[in-house]
């Protein structure tokens, strides 16, 4: 890292001394003295937001202040809890007020990601007297242009990384969340802002013009939790370290959730909490709260490149009743278009052990595309240690409130259970109606010699698969992943943006908040939990065999992967009216 020690170890201190009272200074005096504390100040920025703003920084904040200040290129990888947003909030406000004209763009995925940096330095200008001096009327909220003006000349600003932020300039550019922002809209727009570095009056003296070595570097500060290795920010990162490692004026850090725990802003007993929880999924946890990047495990059938363009569904569905919590024109029930088919895959589990797989309920919308069906993987649904009069009406309100058209069934030895469990009608007390009773597709097997109404609604596809059929299964589940057929919700971090975005999100309470993010995060285990699925060849039959690892599961895999061998044989309808479906079923 390169640091300017000679000029930090040489800094007259003897002139600073505050228990001198100078009170007839002239106005020349007055503006020396104002030029050393100003360059006191932008050495060791993390005391000016103690004495001056009057905020006491922990530790590591202050060190990461002064690395912002050091650095033209800053990447901070932080765990949930540590502040980051905050901590940049106040070097904005530092750097406004030190360096007379700059020009700051706090930038995000979306306005409302960044706006809320933007009210953090707001509640900084409500609480510091010296801050609310230097600004010239306070912060504008404006939904056009929310800015901050300095008297001074400088300008924090928010914008969104679109198309429609072209044509601005900055000498910071903080980018909020960069790890969820498009890359190539970083490098064309945004990075675009930062044009000529700032002008301070001086450089227009004759003896200044030639001395380059005052000219201060344009920044750039990246925000972020750790992500996919396949995503951008792992490269930026590395190249920041490399970069640091040659004393060049990079930085790159990750911090993790321990730090949070011993400064007091993270509680241990939360963290615990969140650990013990039975969806509690390691791989995540290690990119939230450890600040770990995470890659593709060595051997995997499914990598995280076969997703890279799948993850486009920007909006899940929710149950019907949900949609009354908003009150909006942007927020309402997607109703099943033309042609449209709706599947809910089952796959059983009933085990309360914490080790144990869970229940799982995938909604997928089968929408036609020509002699295809686009696979949209709306809806995903968890429950651990259920009973089966629990697990079956969770099954039936599902259905109903997705407005589904079949099941389907694991129907191994616990999944016969709950088929004959759905073949009758029950009771929902809580909702005081009724739900009949349904039967398999099928003519035959095992399935249909447990039917117990011949006349009811022919609703479930059972699955008994073996070696070959996961197989199949597989390898078209891939496939289909990859040609851009089988399609998933954003990642968490986009999901919550588009929430937010959508009016009175905000006025929803933090449980209901979550219950809508919750959906979002279920995708995001899937498609960890398939990366992390080994595999074997049985070379002789040409099978796969497919193994979890640790404390990985594959109870999301096995609901959406057999959605999508059944979203196979209802193709055939669209193909050939006379395709027989009977032929694709194997049971053992």
């Amino acid at each position: 890292m390169h640091l300017n020690k000679k000029k930090i170890y040489n800094f007259p201190i003897d002139k600073i001394k505050k228990n001198k009272k100078e009170t007839d200074l002239t106005s020349r005096d007055f503006l020396g003295k104002v030029a050393i504390w100003a360059s006191y100040y932008r050495l060791f920025p993390h005391i000016f937001v103690k004495e001056y703003l009057g905020i006491t920084l922990k530790p590591f904040q202050s060190f990461l202040i002064f690395m912002m200040m050091v650095s033209n290129y800053f990447t901070f990888i932080a765990s949930r809890g540590l502040g980051k947003t905050f901590l940049t909030a106040i070097y904005a406000i530092v750097r406004g007020v030190l360096f007379p004209g700059s020009l700051i763009v706090i930038a995000s995925a979306t306005k409302t990601q960044a706006m809320e940096m933007f009210l953090k330095i707001e509640s900084i200008y409500h609480s510091s007297i010296n801050f609310r001096r230097e600004c010239s009327r306070p912060p504008s909220k404006s939904d056009n242009m929310p800015r901050v003006t300095f008297k001074n000349g400088s300008v924090i600003r928010v914008v969104a990384s679109s198309d429609n932020a072209r044509g601005g300039r900055c000498h910071v550019l903080i980018l909020d969340e960069s790890g969820r922002m498009d890359s190539k809209m970083i490098a064309s727009v945004l990075r675009k802002f930062k044009a000529s570095p700032r002008q301070p009056r001086f450089l227009s003296k004759d003896k200044y013009k030639t001395r380059s070595d005052l000219i201060e570097p344009n920044q750039e500060i990246s925000l972020s939790s750790a992500t996919m290795k396949v995503e951008d920010l792992w490269l930026t990162v590395q190249s920041h370290i490399n970069n640091m490692a040659d004393n060049k004026p990079y930085f790159a850090c990750s911090i993790p959730y321990q730090m949070a725990i011993k400064e007091g802003l993270l509680l241990e007993s939360q963290v615990r909490e969140e650990m013990e929880s039975p969806e509690f999924n390691e791989i995540i946890w290690g990119m939230e709260m450890d600040g770990l990047f995470y890659g593709n495990t060595t051997g995997g059938f499914y990598s995280l490149e076969d997703f890279l363009k799948s993850r486009v569904i920007e909006q899940p569905v929710y149950p019907k009743w949900s949609y009354d919590l908003i009150e909006g024109n942007n927020f309402k029930y997607p109703k099943p278009i033309e042609g449209e088919v709706r599947l809910l895959s089952i796959d059983v589990a009933l085990s309360t052990s914490s080790s144990s797989d869970n229940a799982v309920l995938t909604m997928v919308r089968l929408v036609p595309k020509g002699n295809k069906y686009e696979r949209l993987y709306s809806n995903m649904i968890t429950i651990h240690g259920a009973n089966t009069d629990d697990l079956t009406l969770l099954i039936k309100r599902t259905f109903h409130d997705l407005d589904c058209d079949y099941a389907i069934l694991d129907a191994q030895t616990i999944g016969l259970a709950i088929y004959d469990r759905l073949a009758v009608t029950i009771e929902d007390k809580d909702r005081g109606t009724y739900y009949e009773g349904w039967k398999t597709v099928h003519t035959e097997g095992a399935l249909a010699e447990r039917d117990h109404d011949p006349d009811a609604k022919p609703i479930i596809y059972g699955i008994q698969a073996n070696d070959r059929l996961n197989t199949t299964i597989a390898w078209n589940f891939k496939y289909h992943i990859k040609s851009g057929l089988a399609k998933f919700p954003v990642d968490r971090h986009k999901g919550r943006e588009h929430l937010r975005s959508i009016k009175d999100f905000d006025k929803l309470s933090p449980e209901n908040q979550a219950m809508f993010e919750s959906q979002y995060g279920q995708f995001n285990s899937l498609i960890i939990e398939m990366v992390n699925l080994s595999y074997k060849i049985n070379q002789s039959r040409g099978t796969l065999t497919f193994e979890t690892t640790g404390e990985n599961r594959k109870d999301r895999y096995s609901s959406a992967s057999y959605a999508d061998y059944v979203a196979d044989i209802l193709e055939k309808d669209l193909k050939s009216s006379d395709g027989d479906w009977e032929d694709y079923m194997l049971f053992n």
